[in-house]
């Protein structure tokens, strides 16, 4: 792998970001057994962040600990495939991706009127990394703004919540992940 920046970008994401994410909701929906998740989260990331830098979908800060998505609902993939891709399909966890995507999905489709172009935005961070967190959520404000698209942020926590209300974002949905103790916020960023 030569270093480029796009390949030096990628190593430290690979490198960071898996220690943060153990203890996020949602990769505790994901893996729900804790000696698992260090291996599923790898596995997560050394699938998802090629993909991601080449479809243009990630936002990173400078040190490689905060991370973000901006993903069209409508793209979500229905299965794993490409690289790194069997070793997704075999993990039994895999699914509950899938599951969450779909659930996300349904409920853009309910709150958001069709014809609005739509990007949810899923935040790979440490919660005490406020200012990356806050520099990203501008990122993805200002391509809202140039764009033109409603930015989603899709949560299992409530964390983050006061820092997305400060940034402009309403809640729009909030209820229990289906039975489990996690509880689901959906936040609307309109740049219209």
């Amino acid at each position: 792998m030569k270093d480029n920046p796009e390949n030096m970008k990628l190593r430290l994401l690979a490198a960071n970001l898996p220690p943060i994410m153990v203890k996020d909701p949602m990769f505790m929906f994901y893996c729900p057994l804790k000696i698992n998740r260090d291996s599923f989260i790898n596995k997560y990331f050394r699938y998802f962040l090629p993909k991601w830098i080449a479809r243009d979908e990630l936002l990173s800060s400078e040190s490689g600990k905060t991370a973000a998505t901006l993903i069209n609902p409508d793209t979500y993939p229905h299965k794993f495939s490409g690289q790194h891709g069997f070793s997704m399909m075999r993990d039994k966890n895999s699914s509950h991706i899938l599951l969450h995507r779909r659930v996300i999905t349904d409920i853009i489709d309910v709150i958001l009127p069709e014809r609005m172009q739509k990007k949810v935005l899923t935040m790979y961070a440490d919660p005490e990394n406020s200012d990356e967190i806050a520099q990203l959520i501008d990122e993805a404000k200002k391509k809202a703004e140039e764009e033109n698209f409603v930015v989603v942020y899709e949560t299992l926590s409530k964390t983050l919540l006061p820092i997305f209300e400060r940034k402009g974002f309403e809640i729009a949905y909030e209820r229990q992940f289906m039975n489990t103790q996690f509880f689901q916020t959906v936040m609307v960023y309109n740049a219209e």
